[in-house]
């Protein structure tokens, strides 16, 4: 029952973080459209984080 008050904590930073990747991730493509190719790893990274965020909760 001890872990349950640490993980919301660290769900909202996780979520908050991956939250910033995606819009570092739109300016830099709105700045440099051929950023597409090197930001690929963020629309992998951006599914995975929010799934296990979801595993965390539970």
């Amino acid at each position: 029952m001890v872990g349950k008050v640490k993980v919301p904590s660290l769900v909202i930073i996780s979520l908050t973080l991956s939250l910033l990747m995606v819009v570092a991730y739109f300016l830099n493509l709105y700045e440099n459209p051929l950023g597409l190719i090197g930001g690929w790893y963020v629309i992998l990274l951006g599914p995975i984080i929010v799934i296990l965020n979801l595993i965390a909760l539970f």
